[in-house]
């Protein structure tokens, strides 16, 4: 979650745009959607 609230600071001082933002919190969404399936008895 620190991860988002980073980004989001990022984008609020227009270090980062709206793009970059989406594109960076769906690569964070396949991040923590692979790991909890790694952690998941198959």
């Amino acid at each position: 979650m620190e991860y988002r609230r980073t980004l989001i600071g990022l984008r609020d001082q227009g270090r980062i745009g709206d793009d970059t933002l989406r594109k960076l919190e769906r690569e964070l969404d396949l991040s923590e959607a692979r790991y909890q399936a790694a952690l998941s008895p198959e």
